[in-house]
C-alpha cells in the first residue's frame, strides 16, 4: 500500500468520524444501562453489574482481536462486529431477565473490542508515517468528544422518548456505520490470512510491553480520580467542583492535537517526560488541595499529562511494531489501558480505605514518578545500549 502524502486525507476523515459516532454511541449508554436496569425492578449492586461487566468482556477480548487484526481480513470482522454490535443493543430492552441482559452485554462489549481496535488498525494505514502521533491524536480527540456529549445526550434522549428507544436508536446507528464501513477501502495487509500456530507472541508484541505498562499508571490514576474526586471535593467542602472535569476536558482536546505534532517533531520523550511528571505533581496538588482554584490549577495539569502521554504512548507502540505485527502491539496496548482502568476503578476504593484520600492520591502519584524514571532508564538507558550493539553487529 502507497503511503498516504497528507495527514487529512478523506479515508482516515471517514474512520475518525466512524469512531466519533460509535464512541458518542457508547458513551449514550454509560448512564442509561444502569438507570433502565433499575427501573425494571433491579438493585443498584446488580445493575452495577450489568453495566461493569463490559470492560470485562472487553479486556478478554483484547488478546483475540489483536490476532485477528494480524491474520484475517479486516473489513470482514469490522463488518461483523458492527451488525452483532447492533443487534445485541436492540435485543437488550427485549428481556428483563438478569442472565440474558449480562449475555447481551457482555456479546456487545466483546465485538466493541474488536471493533474499537480494528478502526484504530485501518486509520493508521492512511496516516503518515511522519505524522503519526498527531493522527493518533486526533483519534484520541475523537474519544474525548464522544466521552462529553455522549452521557448527556443519552440521558436527554432518554427523558423525552424513553430507555427502549433510544437503545433501538443506538442499534440502527450502529448498524448504519456497518453500512458505510461496506463501501470504504480498507488496505489489504501484506501477510497470509488464516490461522497460524499459536503462542503468546502471536497476541503480545514484546517490542512495546514497557510503553503498555507505563499507560497502566496513567489510567489507574485516572480511573481513581474519577471514582473519588466528587468525594474527596465534598469532603473537604469545595463547591462547584464538577467544574473540574470541564476544565479537564476542554483543555486535553485543545492539547492533543498540539502534544501530538510535538512529539512527531521531537520525539517520544519530549512529549511523555513532562506527561508523567505533571500528571504526577497533578495529582500531588489534587491530594492538598482545599480550594476550587487550585483544583483547577490540577485539573489544566491533568489534562496536558493525560492529553499527550495516553496517546504518545499509542502512537509508539503502532511505530515501534512492523504492519503485520500491529494488531498485536495494539492487543499489549490496550490491555495495559484495561487493566489501568479496572484496577484503578476496583482497588480505588481499597486504597482509599487505607491511606485516606490524600495518601491514595499521593500514591497515585507515587506511581507515575515511578514510571517516569521507568520510562528514563529504558529509553536513554537499555533501549540505547541495545540500538548501538545492534548498529555494531
Amino acid at each position: 500500500m502507497q503511503e498516504p502524502d497528507r495527514l487529512f486525507n478523506w479515508k482516515y476523515l471517514v474512520f475518525v468520524g466512524l469512531q466519533t459516532l460509535n464512541f458518542t454511541l457508547f458513551y449514550v449508554g454509560f448512564p442509561v444501562i444502569p438507570k433502565y436496569a433499575v427501573s425494571i425492578g433491579y438493585t443498584l449492586t446488580e445493575a452495577g453489574f450489568i453495566a461493569g461487566v463490559l470492560p470485562i468482556a472487553a479486556l478478554l477480548t483484547r488478546p483475540i482481536s489483536g490476532y485477528s487484526i494480524d491474520h484475517f481480513e479486516r473489513k470482514k470482522i469490522m463488518l461483523a462486529t458492527l451488525i452483532i454490535c447492533g443487534l445485541s443493543i436492540i435485543a437488550f430492552p427485549m428481556t428483563d431477565k438478569w442472565i440474558p441482559m449480562i449475555i447481551l452485554r457482555v456479546i456487545y462489549g466483546s465485538s466493541f473490542s474488536f471493533f474499537s481496535m480494528l478502526l484504530v488498525s485501518c486509520a493508521t494505514d492512511y496516516i503518515p508515517e511522519k505524522n503519526m502521533a498527531e493522527g493518533v491524536s486526533y483519534f484520541g480527540l475523537g474519544v474525548a468528544i464522544s466521552a462529553a456529549i455522549g452521557p448527556p445526550i443519552g440521558l436527554g434522549i432518554c427523558a423525552a422518548l424513553g430507555a427502549k428507544t433510544l437503545f433501538f436508536i443506538m442499534g440502527g446507528l450502529t448498524i448504519l456505520s456497518a453500512v458505510i464501513v461496506f463501501f470504504v477501502p480498507v488496505a489489504r495487509k501484506e501477510h497470509k490470512e488464516g490461522m497460524t500456530s499459536l503462542s503468546v507472541s502471536s497476541f503480545i508484541e514484546k517490542k512495546v510491553i514497557i510503553y503498555a505498562a507505563l499507560v497502566i499508571t496513567f489510567t489507574f490514576s485516572m480511573g481513581f480520580i474519577n471514582s473519588f474526586f466528587a468525594l474527596t471535593a465534598e469532603q473537604r467542602h469545595i463547591g462547584g467542583y464538577s467544574i473540574f472535569f470541564t476544565v479537564f476536558a476542554v483543555a486535553m482536546m485543545i492539547l492533543k492535537p498540539i502534544s501530538g505534532k510535538a512529539q512527531d517533531r521531537f520525539g517520544l520523550s519530549f512529549v511523555l517526560i513532562p506527561a508523567l511528571a505533571f500528571t504526577s505533581v497533578s495529582l500531588g496538588i489534587i491530594s492538598i488541595g482545599q480550594t476550587l482554584p487550585i483544583m483547577i490549577v490540577a485539573a489544566l495539569l491533568l489534562a496536558f499529562g493525560q492529553g499527550s502521554g495516553q496517546p504518545a504512548l499509542l502512537a509508539t507502540c503502532i511505530s515501534e511494531a512492523s504492519p503485520e505485527r500491529r494488531g498485536a502491539a495494539l492487543s499489549t496496548y490496550y490491555i495495559g489501558l484495561d487493566l489501568g482502568n479496572g484496577i484503578g476503578n476496583i482497588a480505588g476504593s481499597g486504597v482509599a480505605a487505607a491511606l485516606g484520600y490524600k495518601g491514595a492520591y499521593l500514591f497515585c502519584a507515587g506511581l507515575l514518578a515511578a514510571g517516569l524514571l521507568v520510562f528514563i532508564t529504558y529509553e536513554f538507558g537499555i533501549k540505547r545500549r541495545r540500538q548501538n550493539n545492534e548498529e555494531n553487529i
